[in-house]
């Protein structure tokens, strides 16, 4: 690599590291878990789980979300 180049890739190695931890850290939501564990059940012809793990995503969905504001 020529040696012109080398700060401009020791500025950018950093905020490349940063934002692949910010991604990679973020967990899947109880309602994407339920949601994803239901699609997999009834998948596998399991409906009866299917049946839980859906319900429990509509539980999770139907929960007041803090980070939103209310609606009057």
């Amino acid at each position: 690599m020529r040696d012109f180049m080398r700060p401009a890739l020791a500025m950018r190695l950093p905020i490349l590291f940063a934002l692949a931890v910010a991604l990679f850290a973020q967990s899947p939501s109880s309602f994407e878990t339920h949601l994803a564990a239901g699609q997999a059940a009834i998948q596998q012809s399991r409906y009866a789980e299917a049946g839980d793990q859906l319900r429990a995503a509509v539980a999770e969905a139907d929960k007041p979300d803090p980070n939103r504001e209310a609606r009057a």
